[in-house]
């Protein structure tokens, strides 16, 4: 669900950094990395990020919601 929440959003993607922004010191505002199929060291650090920022991506959800933004979950 989270890929597809961003990709090609740009405008979603910059408003999940100004969220970040808002609870993080500026040095941990960033996206996830993109993994890449052929090097497992990436997906590690993919997972490593998601579960860092798990708790935040609720709330940030929660706010697009509230602002009228569709979110799609899907099943």
């Amino acid at each position: 669900m989270i890929k597809s929440s961003f990709f090609k959003k740009p405008q979603r993607k910059r408003r999940f950094l100004q969220f970040l922004s808002e609870y993080l010191p500026p040095d941990r505002v960033h996206l996830s990395p993109e993994p890449v199929k052929t090097r497992w060291r990436t997906w590690f650090s993919v997972i490593q990020y998601h579960l860092q920022y798990m708790h935040l991506y609720s709330g940030f959800f929660q706010q697009e919601k509230s602002a009228g933004i569709a979110v799609v979950v899907a099943h």
